[in-house]
């Protein structure tokens, strides 16, 4: 089919400001994939597109038929945009294309760190995508024991207080509440916290939700006599109360990392302590503190859970449903962002494009891999030389006795495919049924086999969420890429995979 031409400029991704702003521009760049929906045709070779649930006028010589889905690629930027129709069922050359970036995985959050040592980029950026670089920034100093990273709630909170303090205008302060209203609410629905703080978050949530409906922000001044949360109770694992809460003083040291906490803190250093802002802010001290505590020695694998689930590996599916403000909270759409400044480093290790692309690969993989029953789930830290995770869906759901019937109990399978620095290939095959879990471990030498071996004792003390019934230390690990690609291609070698475009 013949070029896609765009004629007007891509509608944003993201929601525009508020306060007035203009909003920016659609963060797309040359080589990217897309999916558009055509919704719409004008007259002659005018049609209109949805893609990424905005509509986008163009012009096409194609034959278009309004409902049609189509496969597209950012052919050009200027002078106009143009996106080309890509041929159906795609997924394989672009992933052959792409395949070369698995090997360079582990340099994605060291450049992320890189990016966010640049002040002047970080400076031109939204307060949300800023705050993602730098949360992704600051992630391998709290893997190897540092604090435990703040939630994507008690960061985006923050940002909203000191917006809230210094935005003028009902209108931009009725959104502002009702957004804190929503990440108050689901902070209490967070397992982790004490009965206490989450009933104090429910309370919160419903006097902002309030002040928004009723759009009377008097009220946003809290009675002294009653406040909403009661700042001088000492709450397991929070903060040491302080006379004047909101201070450093009462800070945990998971939000001290912040770059704007101390901007923030300025700001409603002349409000009372019954102040809803600083009521919330204390909330959050407290959040972060029984977050650390309730994680104990088992916080790097929650870490690790977030890190993974915040890559934006479903942005695109988030943007289209019904929760952008998640979507802009990844990593993929902080990139994004920082692609389409002039002044993005030019560095080709350092590029946010390859950066992208290679967040894009590991969808691609993800798309192949459901055909065969599988959910992929990357691990690009650099901790780990490769790294990948496999769920069989095929194997998870119900399980049969030993009469061969469908029982309701739920049945597991998922391996973990990791190369290390001193441990070489291991594979780590995880199987839990009921409360039940099984363990096998696969070295590639006897020496690396009977090393492992010696933990097996301690195992059980970082396993949560079941009991440990059996474990094995066996020999048989492969390379963690060429496990891929060999589950791409099946094991008989009859697939393929074009590599040369």
């Amino acid at each position: 089919m013949d070029p896609l031409t765009l004629i007007t400029d891509i509608q944003p991704l993201a929601p525009a400001r508020f306060g007035g702003e203009q909003p920016q521009r659609a963060p797309f760049f040359q080589g990217q994939l897309l999916q558009g929906l055509v919704t719409a045709k004008g007259e002659g070779q005018q049609f209109t597109l949805e893609i990424n649930g905005r509509p986008v006028s163009a012009e096409s010589a194609a034959p278009l038929q309004i409902g049609q889905r189509l496969d597209l690629h950012v052919a050009a930027l200027a002078p106009r945009m143009e996106l080309q129709i890509v041929a159906a069922n795609p997924v394989n050359r672009w992933l052959g294309s792409a395949l070369p970036l698995l090997g360079q995985h582990t340099t994605l959050l060291p450049a992320v760190a890189t990016l966010a040592e640049d002040k002047s980029l970080l400076s031109g950026m939204s307060p949300a995508a800023r705050a993602t670089l730098q949360l992704y920034a600051g992630f391998l100093p709290q893997m190897e024991g540092g604090p435990t990273a703040p939630s994507p709630a008690s960061v985006h909170l923050i940002n909203l207080i000191g917006q809230t303090v210094t935005t003028p205008g009902d209108r931009q302060l009725q959104a502002l509440a009702f957004k804190i209203g929503g990440l108050l609410e689901q902070i209490a629905s967070t397992p982790l916290l004490s009965a206490q703080t989450a009933a104090a978050a429910s309370r919160l949530a419903e006097h902002f939700n309030q002040a928004a409906l009723r759009g009377d922000f008097s009220a946003m001044n809290a009675d002294p006599r009653s406040p909403v949360l009661q700042t001088n109770t000492q709450t397991p694992g929070a903060a040491s109360p302080s006379p004047q809460p909101g201070t450093l003083a009462t800070i945990p040291p998971t939000l001290l990392l912040l770059p704007n906490l101390p901007a923030v803190l300025k700001a409603i250093e002349t409000l009372p302590d019954t102040h809803p802002l600083r009521q919330v802010l204390t909330l959050v001290t407290q959040v972060e503190g029984e977050r650390s505590t309730a994680a104990g020695p088992h916080a790097g694998g929650t870490l690790l859970h977030d890190r993974v689930h915040g890559l934006g590996l479903n942005m695109e599916r988030l943007l289209a449903g019904d929760s952008p403000e998640e979507a802009i909270r990844t990593l993929k759409f902080a990139l994004l962002e920082v692609a389409g400044r002039a002044e993005a480093a030019s560095d080709r290790n350092l590029s946010p494009e390859r950066m992208v692309q290679t967040l894009e690969l590991y969808q691609l993989l993800q798309l192949r891999l459901a055909g065969e029953a599988l959910i992929f789930l990357p691990l690009p830290f650099p901790f780990l030389q490769q790294g990948f995770l496999l769920i069989d869906r095929d194997r998870a759901g119900k399980d049969q006795d030993d009469a061969g019937q469908q029982t309701d109990r739920p049945n597991q399978s998922a391996s973990l495919h990791l190369q290390l620095e001193g441990l070489g290939n291991l594979q780590i095959d995880i199987h839990r049924q009921e409360d039940r879990i099984a363990l096998t471990f696969r070295a590639e030498q006897p020496e690396q086999a009977r090393f492992l071996a010696k933990f097996r004792d301690e195992l059980e003390q970082w396993i949560t969420g079941g009991r440990l019934e059996s474990v094995q230390f066996l020999l048989g690990a492969k390379e963690p890429n060429r496990t891929l690609l060999e589950t791409i291609v099946g094991q008989g070698g009859t697939g393929m995979i074009d590599t040369t475009a």
